[in-house]
């Protein structure tokens, strides 16, 4: 099972496997890390995208 995503990934594990025993590679992937790494940036853009969408539709009508 996933351990808490509060805990975050340690770089110094071995590809991450105390964390994902069962992982078949998934999480060992470099786009997996990239937006592990770059979450918070990810989730800005994305609020930021939707809400620039609504105001651009709001303003449209």
């Amino acid at each position: 099972m996933i351990a808490s995503w509060k805990s975050g990934l340690s770089d110094n594990s071995q590809n991450n496997r105390d964390i994902f025993p069962n992982s078949n590679h998934a999480y060992d992937t470099i786009l997996f890390q990239f937006v592990y790494k770059h979450r918070l940036w990810i989730y800005i853009i994305g609020y930021l995208s939707v809400i620039i969408a609504f105001s651009y539709y709001w303003f449209l009508l």
